[in-house]
């Protein structure tokens, strides 16, 4: 960070109940986002089978300490590195939609593991907090609904 000049305060990383609320709708919008998303595209090819975690990920049981750990330093890490630092040190140079489609191009890859079916959740969320990320200036509501997401899905794939 030191080496480009930046510090803590260029990734806006306030936190205050206000923020966290306002992760809260930004988790409820994906979510019903996601929910209408699936239901069109299972209606229009019933004979897709969709990504179904539990096929391809053998979790078992997981402590709530572990889920706990996971939801939080996961998506601070991807919201920091892939929405805050990429579209901060881009968008001033190439434009914010530059800088927004590379973060959503970094984010893709670094989730092919789950299968190219999982570009039906993965392009629409950073498309959002991308943009959410652009309009508000703060990344902790990215954190909280990537946070809740990751929690979620620790729940489906786990014997918690």
């Amino acid at each position: 960070m030191k080496y480009r000049g930046w510090s803590k305060a260029d990734f806006n990383l306030k936190i205050s109940g206000r923020l966290f609320f306002a992760g809260l709708l930004l988790f409820l919008t994906y979510y019903a986002f996601v929910v209408l998303i699936y239901a069109f595209s299972a209606s229009l090819c019933s004979s897709i089978k969709f990504f179904d975690a539990n096929r391809i990920f053998k979790i078992g049981s997981l402590n709530s300490y572990s889920v706990i750990a996971a939801s939080i330093i996961n998506p601070i890490y991807e919201e920091v590195l892939l929405v805050g630092y990429i579209i901060g040190a881009l968008k001033g140079k190439k434009g914010i939609v530059f800088a927004i489609n590379i973060s959503v191009l970094f984010r893709f890859l670094c989730h092919l593991y789950q299968g190219p079916l999982a570009a039906i959740e993965i392009i629409p969320m950073d498309l959002l907090f991308a943009y959410v990320y652009h309009r508000w200036e703060k990344l902790f509501p990215l954190i909280v609904a990537h946070g809740i997401l990751h929690y979620i899905g620790f729940l489906r794939l786990s014997s918690l």
